[in-house]
């Protein structure tokens, strides 16, 4: 996790100040995990003669109260392979040459087609595939690449991650529908806790590091409720809400469950020592490039400290109650509680009001007076009525008359109520209209 952390860190650091981000991700050939480093890096100062002007890497700036200091991210660990970044094509190259030379000096090969490179470009910049070679041959440029499991893209955002955790989640689901949830000798108990503890773990990887907006709420949201529908057995002919369905399984909602977890996130990164990658890139910017003047993009910090109010956790005081690892949960386990209960009162609500007002042309619910519509009805009718023409009641006998020797149609005078339209005849409130 804290790799995914630190990788999303840095596309999201690139993209506020304005700076192209390269990411190379190199494959080895042989097991890494017996190689040490430090003095992988060692021998590539002496060999490659690697100095401070020409250092590859991502500069970071950590300004404090009383100092700034200045780091250096070359890599990141991937599993036993690496991850190089740089903020610039030329340097990537540089990098990746003298990498190479070392891997050589320890007999390891760089295995051409699992290593691939991603660029990221800066707002405003158009996107060119970088050219990236290692001895003659050029990288495959890709435009997402799976991380330790999780999706980076270059465009920096979640979208195709939450598509592939909604699939793998389904697909985790759709193993246990004959086994698990079909069977009728397991209790319900029992089977939300095999869906909390295999299905929405697998979809909710990684969701620490997540910056999300409504569209993914919603599709998160989406997949949770039809999975616990399916496992307690509801149809949507039952109109059970949302609420009565998180209720019975006893589950808050998949919204709440990531802002717990990102929330005790931020706790222990801030716990961590400076020389860690993570708290050096949730502290740091980067040394080139400026955070300009204007609307931005949401960040993880505005996510943090958007989920702290929300958990009634001071904004200004939060790291003295970090500092405190079970003090820390227990704020962040009553606040996720806190939020839970209104945002049940607050769908309760919603769904017993009779006027339920939406956006975008979708139908608006609005609950009729029968009543009065019966009552305009019958009034509607006696006007009618009374405009009628009364002629004389000899000229009626002799319509009459006339209509039984030649079966001729009835005249105004003799108009019962099945000529009438059905909204004035229909007293009962069961007109067409209705």
């Amino acid at each position: 996790m804290d790799m995914i952390f630190a990788a999303r860190q840095l596309q999201e650091k690139c993209k506020e100040q304005y700076q192209d981000l390269y990411m190379t991700f190199v494959d080895l050939t042989k097991a890494f995990d017996s190689v040490s480093r430090e003095s992988l890096w060692k021998i590539m100062s002496k060999f490659c003669c690697l100095d401070k002007e020409v250092t590859p890497g991502i500069q970071i700036r950590l300004q404090a109260v009383s100092k700034v200091k200045e780091t250096v991210i070359r890599y990141l660990l991937f599993a036993d392979d690496y991850a190089l970044n740089a903020t610039k094509e030329h340097e990537m190259h540089l990098e990746v040459d003298k990498f190479s030379s070392a891997c050589e000096n320890f007999g390891l090969t760089i295995s051409m087609s699992k290593t691939e490179v991603m660029h990221q470009p800066a707002p405003g910049n158009t996107y060119q595939d970088p050219n990236i070679q290692v001895n003659g041959q050029s990288l495959k440029a890709v435009d997402h690449f799976t991380y330790l499991g999780s999706t980076l893209s270059r465009a920096a955002n979640i979208n195709i991650e939450i598509t592939n955790r909604s699939a793998k989640a389904s697909s985790s689901f759709g193993r246990l529908r004959k086994t698990v949830w079909e069977r009728r000798g397991i209790q319900e108990y029992t089977k939300v806790k095999v869906y909390k503890a295999i299905v929405l773990t697998s979809l909710l990887y990684g969701s620490e590091t997540w910056v999300l907006y409504r569209r993914h709420e919603k599709q998160l949201n989406h997949f949770h409720l039809r999975c616990l529908r399916n496992i307690l057995n509801i149809r949507w002919q039952d109109k059970i809400p949302d609420t009565d369905v998180l209720e019975r399984s006893k589950l808050p909602s998949v919204i709440t469950t990531i802002r717990k977890a990102q929330t005790r996130w931020v706790g222990h990164v801030y716990r961590m020592t400076d020389s860690r990658i993570p708290k050096q890139l949730l502290y740091g910017e980067l040394r080139c490039g400026m955070r300009r003047a204007g609307g931005h993009r949401t960040r993880i910090q505005d996510t943090l400290m958007s989920d702290m109010k929300g958990f009634n956790i001071d904004v200004n005081s939060w790291e003295s109650s970090a500092s405190d690892r079970p003090t820390w949960r227990r704020l962040v386990h009553e606040g996720s509680l806190l939020t839970e209960a209104r945002r049940t009162e607050s769908a309760k609500e919603n769904n017993t009001n009779p006027k339920r007002h939406y956006r975008y042309g979708q139908v608006i619910n609005i609950q009729l007076d029968m009543n009065m519509i019966q009552t305009k009805a019958r009034k509607l009718y006696e006007v009618y009525a009374a405009k009628e023409p009364q002629e004389p009641q000899e000229e009626e006998e002799e319509e009459e008359e006339e209509e039984n020797a030649d079966d001729l149609q009835p005249g105004p005078s003799s108009r019962s109520k099945e000529g009438l339209p059905s909204i004035l005849t229909d007293t009962h409130g069961k007109s067409a209209c209705m």
